[in-house]
């Protein structure tokens, strides 16, 4: 994506395990690598704020790019970005947090619905520990929601919802889907408010004729949508969508983690905006969360009675090191102020805290994925242990 080409929409990228992958591995000779992290906020007049936060991280960039090579180079690139700060509705599409990376290759913009930390680095690679503990949080989930006038896309979690931008290559309508293979004029229109999502009329009224046309439907948007917005990831999809068309839907999904679960709603209604479609969500997906989080806390208990796993965060560090580390729950809000010797995976603790201080339980994570583990990130009142961290080992 070219800087100088920034639109709301570019905000919209998504982010999962395969972008951050990409951004731990830097190629040699991109840099300097540009990294800005705010918190943000989603609607209201306090909606100002993100472009004045925003211009106070450039300005720090600025600074920062005074003690690092290619500083004519980031300079330009800065006043490039510098073009969305004035623009009020590109500000007024954020949500929790906003994420931007830019090298010489690129420029990456993702918003999260999870609170980032303000922080600004230039640096010959990617600054990526925040975003770490936001994609590997536990609790995070897909919201397929389909009607025939539309198809919606949301990554959910405990904080709410972000409706995703949908590749080109998504059909977003049933005539859009089936194309030439519709025979006759179709029409569909919406009765019945929230039950239902929209009936054919002028085509056919054979039921059976109809459901072969939502099955074919729904089969494409599925393979589509798992194609371009889930493969990457790793996350439980629900369906939202009328009554008829759940099992239709559960029957065709290829998508490897489709939970076959949601919520039987017409998502077009008028009724049903984003906030009703979180509160719908809210009750189908906290008893799976509470149960994940309850699997990998035994998983954890099971391990450490054996002695194949360990809650000293010292121990833990040695063995990530070693890529001994099959799986880690960290703690969402703790924090241990210093750094891990990417050496020897010794813990140098910081003498003072702050927010400038790196975090170990940062550095731990991005250890372990780089060896191939698992990271969960939990809420500090479902955490198994009172260190912030519990490790599952290989061997």
């Amino acid at each position: 994506m070219s800087v100088t080409s920034l639109r709301p929409t570019d905000l919209q990228l998504q982010l999962d395990d395969d972008q951050l992958k990409e951004l731990m591995t830097t190629a040699e000779g991109t840099g300097p690598c540009l990294s800005l992290y705010m918190p943000t906020h989603r609607k209201g007049p306090d909606t100002r704020e993100n472009s004045i936060r925003y211009k106070a991280l450039l300005k720090k960039a600025r600074e920062s790019v005074e003690v690092v090579d290619g500083r004519d180079e980031v300079h330009g690139r800065i006043e490039s970005l510098e073009t969305i700060a004035d623009d009020e509705p590109f500000w007024q599409h954020q949500i929790g947090g906003m994420a931007l990376f830019s090298n010489r290759e690129s420029t990456r913009i993702y918003r999260v619905t999870q609170k980032l930390p303000e922080r600004v680095a230039v640096a010959d690679s990617f600054h990526v520990k925040p975003i770490i503990r936001v994609l590997q949080q536990a609790g995070r989930y897909h919201l397929l929601a389909v009607t025939q006038k539309s198809v919606r896309l949301f990554e959910g979690g405990l904080e709410g919802l972000d409706e995703t931008v949908l590749d080109d290559e998504v059909p977003t309508t049933i005539v859009e889907a089936l194309g030439g293979q519709v025979e006759g004029e179709l029409n569909v229109n919406s009765y019945g408010g929230l039950s239902y999502s929209g009936m054919f009329h002028g085509h056919h009224d054979n039921k059976d004729d109809r459901n072969k046309d939502i099955e074919r439907y729904l089969r494409a948007v599925d393979r589509a949508v798992y194609d371009f917005h889930c493969r990457g990831g790793d996350l439980p999809l629900y369906f939202a969508g009328d009554v008829d068309y759940h099992d239709i839907f559960f029957k065709v999904s290829h998508h490897p983690r489709n939970t076959k679960k949601g919520i039987r709603i017409n998502p077009d209604a008028v009724e049903v905006d984003r906030e009703r479609l979180e509160q719908e969500m809210e009750a189908v997906f906290r008893p799976d969360f509470e149960k994940e989080v309850h699997e990998l806390t035994e998983q954890f208990g099971n391990a450490k009675a054996r002695a194949g796993g360990s809650d000293d965060v010292d121990a833990v560090a040695k063995a990530a090191r070693e890529g001994r580390v099959l799986s880690l729950i960290v703690d969402a809000g703790k924090s241990i102020g210093g750094r891990l010797d990417p050496d020897t995976g010794a813990v140098k603790r910081a003498k003072e805290s702050g927010a400038d201080v790196d975090d170990v339980l940062d550095d731990l994570c991005e250890l372990v994925m780089r060896a191939g583990g698992k990271v969960r990130v939990v809420p500090s009142d479902m955490h198994p242990t009172d260190t912030g961290v519990a490790a599952v080992y290989r061997y």
